[in-house]
């Protein structure tokens, strides 16, 4: 989801992983429709730069709506929620390099119980930080 200039080379890429059919690729969508697709996808994949010195002080929506619609996120440990993702277990905090990608995404579908409680525990830590939830706790 989201700009398509890299798609050619990430399609090369999967086709020389023979994983080619295993991705969508669906452009720019509005947040309502990119909630839909997110709520049938498996794994969210969300990584950031440091190019920008402020990068661990902003919040990530895009990983806010994986939550939200139970889904697990793959990110790297530059930013504030990477600390919320392993404390929740609700994703993996991993580098950036193929090797690593591959292993954890093997290890995550080859324990289904273990995904399971991600998922849930993804949806857990949306309710947590439902602006609802945090309201009524400030105004108690």
């Amino acid at each position: 989801i989201g700009g398509l200039d890299w798609k050619p080379e990430v399609i090369k890429l999967l086709k020389g992983l023979k994983i080619e059919k295993n991705f969508v690729f669906v452009g720019k969508l509005n947040h309502n429709d990119f909630l839909e697709e997110v709520s049938r996808s498996a794994v969210g994949y969300a990584f950031y730069t440091d190019e920008i010195p402020w990068t661990y002080f902003c919040d990530s929506m895009k990983i806010r709506d994986f939550f939200a619609c139970g889904v697990p996120v793959l990110t790297n440990n530059i930013h504030s929620i990477a600390d919320d993702i392993k404390k929740y277990n609700s994703g993996m905090i991993i580098n950036n390099n193929k090797t690593e990608l591959v292993n954890t995404i093997t290890n995550i579908f080859n324990n289904k119980n273990n995904y399971i409680k991600m998922r849930k525990n993804a949806i857990h830590l949306a309710e947590k930080n439902d602006i609802d939830v945090i309201l009524a706790e400030l105004l108690k």
